[in-house]
């Protein structure tokens, strides 16, 4: 039964006009308007902002101030993974990708596991925090590389709990470091 159908049915049932919009809208099925674009006009976006050569994402925010109708770096780096996969789309060369010997996904949920034994929070944000004081823990950009944030966080959880209840220190994973990142400390403010 369509929508329209059923709009109908209940106009006649109980003597008022119902739209087929309305029967959506009481459904669940209002949605807020999202605006797509094919994968080909991102790659043309992305050509056109850096002029037929590497873009980072900044430059690009930054182009983008003056042309808001571009797709946003998050809406390019979603449709195509990360930043660099859109770039190799567009026929750009990336720049050199930073990687971790030895460090897995194993490590990374460890990683995960210790922040949250160490905290009580479960957001990027937190372990973003709590990550500048353990230097020795990946960033959450690196933390990307091994799957979404949510994903990790759930099989991190599972590792960590199970743990606890067998009253077990949790593993020592890789530690990442300071290789080359821009890992700034937090800074304290006097009072």
């Amino acid at each position: 039964m369509s929508l329209q159908d059923l709009a109908d049915s209940l106009s006649m049932q109980y003597g008022v006009t119902v739209t087929a919009q309305t029967v959506s809208n009481r459904l669940g099925g209002h949605k807020r308007a999202t605006r797509t674009m094919p994968t080909p006009d991102y790659v043309h976006v992305l050509l056109d902002a850096g002029n037929g050569s590497y873009i980072s994402r900044p430059d690009y925010d930054r182009w983008r101030e003056h042309n808001p109708s571009a797709p946003s770096a998050e809406s390019i780096r979603r449709r195509y993974g990360t930043w660099n996969k859109a770039l190799l789309a567009a026929g750009l060369e990336p720049r050199h990708v930073r990687e971790y010997p030895g460090l897995t996904r194993l490590d990374a949920v460890l990683h995960i596991a210790h922040f949250l034994r160490a905290t009580s929070a479960r957001t990027k944000t937190a372990y973003r925090l709590w990550s500048k004081v353990n230097t020795d823990a990946p960033s959450v950009e690196t933390l990307r590389n091994f799957g979404r944030w949510s994903e990790l966080l759930e099989e991190a959880t599972t590792v960590e709990a199970r743990y606890r209840a067998q009253d077990v220190e949790l593993p020592t994973p890789i530690p990442v470091g300071n290789k080359g990142r821009r890992k700034s400390p937090i800074r304290t403010v006097p009072l």
